[in-house]
């Protein structure tokens, strides 16, 4: 067996019933009365803030509302003119879309963003109604539609990403969205060229797809024709390069076992950059190069830590193994803290630099999971057995370590992008 730390849990044995049904969850919620407190404590443990990295202009907002709304109101005029066909309640949805974010109004970074992702379901719901104007409820799909797939082919062959500007992180943050707008947009766009050739799928979904990838396009677009600056491509090659080499030392003597047949957590984390993050190859192959250079950047920072995790199993083994991390629930405060005061500690050297927000960022989501387990653990007192309390308990602690461990990998990973 292991040398490392290891517990066998006792087995929980069966409770007498006889009425005592109701006694028993409750005296679970008594037996771990310290714990509930622990975690409360925890949670009001606050993790600062960081503002999006992503910058989206007041002119861009503007300009996307007002195509999603001369789009639903052409939709409209279509609905009018057409014989026999009533508005349904479509395009009352789509105007909900647009008026809950109106651009005048709108001054905060994460709304902006939030707003782009209306206005796109606004022309969504939108096209989804142009199938009624146009007959297109049921079978072969009409000229308008095919008309409008052709647009949107010819809209998508005259994107030239380019990569210019002054900051290279910039380039990496905006550029990198930009990147990731267009290759969603290639694939919605191959998306609708396979429902318009099979019948069997509904013309109004294709609208809809068809005409919310002509609105990404839109933003896509200005990402890439907004900046101003050197032309960096070539920056990003080489970066892109500089990072696919420290991730080699990163990882080099990094065992992904805790011990046979159990993998360690810098497996469990290499897992989930996967879920997170694209082939950083295939997309810098495809051309797609400030999204390949932001994705290894995360890479890079997560794996940083590898030498810390690799000392853990992976949070995967916890649920209902023998591997005990935790002793009592205030160990999680300690953690928790560590975290927090980590991430504030690098708010500061990071500042407006937009590659270190987006890392930040990375961070806080990974810390805001661990919160959220934590009230899943509040909300279960009574039903989680000591098996799923304990492996529960644990996931939370390995991931505010891995956060705490990641942050402080931020600020290197920036200076070896702007190297």
């Amino acid at each position: 067996m292991s040398s490392r730390r290891r517990t066998v849990l006792a087995a929980i044995g069966s409770t007498a019933v006889f009425g005592g049904g109701i006694g028993y969850w409750n005296r679970r919620r008594i037996h771990r009365r310290d714990e509930i407190n622990d975690i409360n404590n925890a949670l009001k443990i606050e993790l600062q803030s960081v503002d999006p990295p992503l910058f989206i202009s007041e002119e861009h907002l503007q300009s996307s509302y007002h195509r999603a709304r001369d789009h639903i109101s052409k939709t409209e005029s279509l609905l009018n003119t057409a014989d026999n066909v009533s508005h349904g309640t479509k395009l009352n949805r789509a105007q909900e879309e647009l008026n809950a974010y109106p651009p005048e109004e709108i001054v905060d970074s994460n709304n902006r963003i939030n707003a782009l992702e209306a206005y796109r379901l606004a022309v969504a719901i939108s096209g989804g109604a142009r199938a009624r104007a146009y007959g297109d409820v049921s079978g072969s799909p009409s000229d308008a539609l095919r008309n409008a797939l052709d647009a949107l082919q010819t809209e998508l062959d005259a994107v030239e990403p380019q990569y210019y500007g002054s900051s290279l992180s910039t380039v990496v943050v905006q550029c990198g969205e930009a990147d990731e707008l267009y290759s969603t947009a290639v694939s919605q766009a191959n998306r609708a060229q396979n429902h318009i050739t099979d019948d069997e799928f509904s013309n109004a979904v294709t609208w809809e797809i068809v005409e919310q990838t002509r609105q990404i396009i839109h933003d896509s677009s200005w990402l890439f024709e907004e900046r101003e600056g050197p032309d960096q491509t070539d920056a990003l090659k080489a970066t892109f390069e500089r990072l696919t080499d420290q991730i080699k030392k990163n990882i080099n003597n990094v065992t992904m076992h805790y011990e046979d047949g159990v993998w360690s957590q810098a497996r469990g984390r290499l897992l989930d950059l996967k879920m997170r993050t694209s082939d950083s190859k295939t997309q810098l192959n495809a051309g797609r190069v400030a999204l390949a250079v932001r994705d290894q950047a995360i890479i890079t920072m997560t794996t940083a830590t590898f030498d810390i995790l690799e000392q853990y199993p992976a949070i995967q083994e916890l649920n209902g193994t023998v591997y005990r991390l935790t002793d009592n629930s205030d160990q999680l405060i300690a953690e928790k803290q560590d975290a927090s005061e980590a991430i504030t500690a690098t708010v500061t050297p990071v500042g407006d630099n937009r590659l270190g927000r987006c890392l930040l960022t990375e961070v806080i989501k990974t810390a805001d999971r661990a919160d959220r387990q934590l009230n899943r653990l509040l909300d279960n007192v009574r039903s989680y057995d000591q098996k799923q309390w304990l492996s529960g308990r644990d996931s939370v602690y390995l991931r505010y370590r891995s956060s705490a461990a990641e942050v402080r990998a931020i600020p290197d990973v920036v200076a070896l992008v702007e190297a």
